[in-house]
């Protein structure tokens, strides 16, 4: 009787990984019922000691098979040559740098005998020395189906939508299980896949386009080596060579395989923009030898799923960095990173703004805010903002976030992440400028829909895995004018926008004192120190002298007592309303008085950020 699964492992020259991926596999065949699981290894005629190595461990395990081609095949002929001499119903095909972890095949069985045709499992990527660095989810959404019944065309599109990475549609062999008889072990069948690097995918996309019951298990069953991390991983000659064989290839199949469906086809190339989503639209720019192969690489980005927009806006950041100007000389926190602002270049519809280090944030961002809304385009502009933020910005769709709950609540995370990914913003800006872990979050739950990410920090990651992530990134636009210059947007004064509610109460508030609001002050005191500065007694006088009236304004009721020692002797031309107002309603305050005097930077920034001009002369 045929066993029920083969595990299959092609190899060529990687004796010093090939030992511990074989090792896992026999373990696991030994823990089934005899004639279960089976073992095969195709060695594509190595020369570093393969052989010697098959050799000793056959003569230990009698079980196990070895196929020596007598000439290098090629990986494809090789993965071909496993799936032809497996004698299992099923066959898992696994990376001879990979390992099997305990209990994974047992954990197949049980899908394979609920009745599936195909299984997919999650891998833990690792570093040379196995040892964990992340672990990655095929699909999209938090909780994807486990069960894809794929009965036709729309089944597989909806499919082809939920894939988050390119292994869902069976890239990475080392995740897959299929069912031997319905996959084409013809080489006829499978002409036009070779010498590509996918063989299996093109495979996999005839396996799909027939009834197909295919399971999805949430679960580590295998432990993968990052193939970047090691030299003797297939390549081309360099990153641009690489991404471009990728991008080629993956439009190559879906035009031979699906291009009688340009739904389905282009549902299929979006998988690819998604699996590379952070790394390869910049680093193609970066590492392109010539504007002819930058220019070549354009269309098949947005083959890709990139928007000619933010495909744009990394044009326009390379040109910043490198284009005949000097590159920022460091990553200062007073440099905005261009990952922050990906897509202002004059097309973004959809626009979210990260406002999550507090006011101070939404203050120092308020030009920002007040020029992206008078873009004109933009058919939604939703912000995340601590919640008292919220009260400043009518006229926008706010999403009130709370920053320490953020860093606490895992289910909190991931109801904001993924509400922010299902608004599919193609801008994201963040306005805190240290670029915390809130943001960096945030950004990389949107970058499906668009939005691209931040240079990651160390944060006692793996060294080396940070560097190959960070190695594609351009970043930095300067704060300030040049900002504005160099992202094509017309400078715009600071501005805020507290309810139209609170707006009509501070006017009537003002109509009631019977006072001119063009020549009411507003008094800031937030910090009692500030109120000995003689500058500002010296504006007090003056303003004083003049004839104007007074408003005290301050976030705390603390300093009522000591502002109402200063304007408590003015009588009927002074109200002290510190402590008394919501944030709101003295931005909004702030709105209609002339002038203020005193505050803190951060109320001073708010004041400015209102319209409201310094007194002090």
């Amino acid at each position: 009787m045929s066993p029920r699964l083969s595990l299959c492992i092609p190899t060529y020259n990687r004796a010093r990984f090939l030992e511990e991926a074989l090792a896992s596999g026999l373990r696991e065949a030994d823990l089934q019922a005899p004639g279960t699981v089976e073992v095969l290894v195709c060695d594509n005629a190595s020369t570093d000691g393969t052989a010697q190595l098959l050799e000793r461990m056959s003569a230990a395990h009698p079980a196990l098979r070895v196929i020596r081609h007598p000439e290098n095949r090629g990986f494809d002929r090789n993965y071909l040559s496993c799936l032809q001499q497996a004698l299992g119903e099923f066959v898992w095909v696994m990376g001879d740098d990979d390992v099997w972890q305990p209990g994974a095949v047992a954990r197949v069985l049980r899908e394979l005998d609920a009745g599936a045709d195909a299984c997919l499992c999650l891998a833990e990527a690792c570093d040379l020395d196995l040892k964990p660095v992340t672990v990655l989810p095929w699909l999209l959404g938090a909780n994807p189906p486990t069960v894809w019944r794929i009965a036709g065309r729309e089944d597989l599109l909806r499919y082809f939508n939920a894939c988050a990475f390119n292994a869902a549609v069976f890239a990475f062999i080392s995740v897959a299980i299929v069912r031997r008889d319905r996959f084409p072990l013809d080489p006829q069948a499978l002409e036009g896949g070779f010498d590509f690097g996918y063989l299996q995918v093109w495979g996999m996309l005839q396996f799909l386009r027939q009834p197909t019951q295919l399971h999805y298990i949430p679960e580590v069953l295998v432990r993968n080596r990052i193939s970047g991390m090691h030299a003797d991983n297939f390549s081309y000659g360099n990153l641009f060579n690489s991404w471009m064989h990728d991008l080629r290839w993956w439009a190559y199949l879906a035009d031979r395989q699906l291009g009688d469906d340009p739904e389905l086809r282009d549902a299929f190339c979006r998988i690819l923009g998604r699996n590379h989503h952070n790394t390869i639209l910049p680093g193609l720019r970066q590492h392109a030898p010539s504007e002819a192969a930058w220019r070549e690489a354009v269309p098949l980005l947005q083959r890709a799923g990139f928007s000619p927009v933010r495909i744009a806006a990394v044009d326009l950041a390379f040109q910043h960095m490198y284009g005949g100007r000097l590159p920022m000389p460091s990553l200062e926190p007073a440099g905005l990173c261009l990952a922050d602002l990906p897509l202002v270049a004059r097309g973004a519809r959809r626009i979210a703004v990260l406002a999550l280090g507090g006011l101070g944030d939404i203050y120092a961002g308020a030009g920002l805010l007040a020029a992206l809304r008078a873009l004109g385009g933009a058919e939604l502009i939703r912000i995340l903002t601590v919640p008292e933020g919220a009260v400043l910005l009518d006229g926008f769709e706010v999403r009130p976030v709370d920053p320490r709950r953020y860093a606490a609540d895992e289910v909190y995370r991931e109801a904001v992440a993924q509400e922010l990914a299902g608004f599919a913003p193609e801008l994201m800006v963040n306005l805190d400028p240290e670029r915390g872990v809130q943001g960096d979050d945030l950004v990389n739950a949107a970058l499906p829909a668009g939005a691209l990410a931040f240079e990651l920090p160390m944060r006692g990651q793996d060294e080396r895995t940070v560097k190959f992530a960070n190695g594609a990134y351009t970043r930095l636009v300067p704060r300030g004018a040049a900002m504005f210059e160099a992202l094509g947007l017309a400078p715009a004064a600071p501005a805020l926008w507290p309810a139209q509610a609170a707006r009509q109460e501070a006017g009537e508030l003002l109509a009631l004192q019977g006072w001119d609001p063009g020549r009411t002050l507003a008094v800031l005191v937030d910090d009692p120190a500030g109120l000995e500065d003689p500058a500002f007694q010296a504006a007090l006088a003056e303003a004083d002298a003049d004839g104007w009236t007074f408003v005290g304004l301050s976030g705390q009721s603390s300093t009522y007592r000591k502002l109402e020692a200063v304007l408590g002797p003015r009588g009927e031309r002074a109200a002290n309303l510190a402590g008394v107002l919501d944030l709101g309603s003295m931005a909004a305050l702030l709105q209609l008085c002339g002038g203020f005097v005193g505050g803190t930077r951060l109320l001073g920034s708010m004041a400015t950020a209102c319209g409201c001009t310094p007194f002090l002369r």
